[in-house]
C-alpha cells in the first residue's frame, strides 16, 4: 500500500493530494489483509492521513478496507530476457539461411 500511495499516486507524507481511480478514498487507517506473522490478532496496517505504516489489532471496527490485490501491477520484463530471445531468434535465422 506504500507503493501505491507515494509512487503510483505520487502522495506524500501528511499529505493525500492525489487519490487516482479511487472513490470515496479519505484520509484514515486501511487494513491491507496482511496478518502480522508475531501476533495472529494484529494486521498491517496503513494510514492515508500521514503514509504511516504498522500493526494494528486487527478485530478492531476502527479501521476502512481499500479493493487491491496483488497482481494488479504488470510484471516487467528484464532487458535480459530480451537479449536472450533476439540472440535465439538471431541463431535460428542463421542456421536457416546456411546452405545444407
Amino acid at each position: 500500500m506504500g507503493h501505491l500511495w507515494y509512487v503510483e499516486l505520487g502522495n506524500t507524507a501528511g499529505a493525500m493530494t492525489n487519490t487516482g481511480d479511487f472513490q470515496n478514498l479519505v484520509p484514515y487507517y486501511y487494513w491491507s489483509g496482511t496478518e502480522y506473522a508475531p501476533g495472529p490478532g494484529n494486521a498491517w496496517g496503513f494510514g492515508t492521513y500521514d503514509g504511516s505504516q504498522g500493526f494494528y489489532y486487527k478485530y478492531s471496527n476502527a479501521f476502512l478496507a481499500m479493493a487491491v490485490r496483488p497482481g494488479d501491477v504488470p510484471v516487467i520484463p528484464e532487458p535480459q530476457t530480451y537479449a536472450l530471445m533476439l540472440a535465439g531468434l538471431a541463431a535460428l535465422a542463421l542456421a536457416r539461411r546456411r546452405p545444407n
